[in-house]
């Protein structure tokens, strides 16, 4: 057997082995809390099953299939299908719009599913407040203005009786998390402090407003034309959303409370002062928007 090694972004360990039926996936635990990839697998589970059974979203996505999951020595670890596909990346740099504006649809679908699905719900208070509390204790205030999570808190509170939409969501729903082949590929499925579809949202918003695969990519050979690719994605998302926010009467300040929350979430990952400052830039310019939007009721 053949295997090449390589680290996710929360710093577990992925294996491309090679056997006598092909290339396969392992993704294995690198931390003393299995807890979190065993979660990811679970709902990888769920995502695959669901896809495959609605006859219009199995056209559009696909999901790696889970074959196998083991505890050896306390370490958990999946394997899972082995999917080749172009990286949004290669499609700006190797496709024009069209192909951008299909992939946009797609999303579109996606979402539409998501919130079709849901229920509305007031159930997401506790949870949020306590992520940020955690979100506080966890990073560093010499890199971070941890005031605004204060701020941020008391936006919460003035906030708590708004219902929102729960219900699965793919959890990290960044372009970093998709390939794309005649359909779109999804993987690295999230377990959240609260399952709304607004989360796959706020990480969209992740995706465009800090160009984020652009930010972590690496061997890029056309900047600007990324740059300018990036710009019509960033329209076409928020078309996507504003159709939302109409058709399911979306509260669009929970959706930046999500957003600031999923970008802050980011930085224990991250290592990158440039990266670190730019969203540290973005969480101040979101949390005077929830602050106005507030205040405006």
């Amino acid at each position: 057997m053949k295997e090449n090694a390589s680290l996710s972004k929360s710093g577990d360990k992925i294996f491309f082995k090679i056997n006598s039926k092909g290339i396969y996936v392992q993704k294995k635990q690198t931390s003393h809390n299995g807890l979190r990839l065993r979660a990811q697998a679970d709902k990888q589970k769920i995502f695959d099953e669901l896809i495959r059974k609605d006859k219009s979203l199995r056209h559009l996505f696909h999901v790696p299939t889970i074959r196998s999951t083991s505890t050896i020595k306390k370490s958990f670890s999946f394997d899972m299908e082995y999917c080749h596909g172009d990286s949004v990346i290669d499609l700006f740099e190797k496709r024009g719009v069209n192909k951008i504006q299909r992939i946009c649809d797609s999303i579109f679908y996606y979402l539409d599913w998501e919130f079709s699905h849901s229920k509305l719900s007031n159930d997401w208070y506790a949870p949020t407040i306590r992520k940020v509390e955690e979100l506080k204790m966890q990073i560093d205030s010499n890199i971070f203005d941890i005031s605004s999570l204060d701020t941020l808190i008391d936006l919460l509170v003035l906030n708590k009786n708004i219902n929102i939409h729960e219900g699965l969501c793919h959890g990290d729903l960044t372009f970093s998390n998709m390939l794309f082949t005649d359909k779109v590929v999804l993987f690295d499925f999230l377990p959240v402090y609260f399952e709304t579809p607004y989360q796959d949202i706020a990480k969209l918003l992740q995706e465009v407003e800090l160009k984020w695969t652009y930010l972590i990519a690496n061997n890029i050979k056309d900047r600007a034309k990324i740059k300018i690719a990036y710009v019509f994605l960033k329209k076409q998302i928020n078309e996507i959303i504003k159709e939302l926010v109409k058709r399911y009467k979306i509260n669009y300040t929970m959706v930046l409370i999500f957003y600031t929350i999923a970008i802050i979430r980011i930085l224990p990952y991250v290592d990158s002062s440039d990266i670190i400052a730019l969203i540290d830039e973005e969480n101040k310019k979101t949390i005077q928007k929830i602050y106005e939007a507030t205040n405006a009721k």
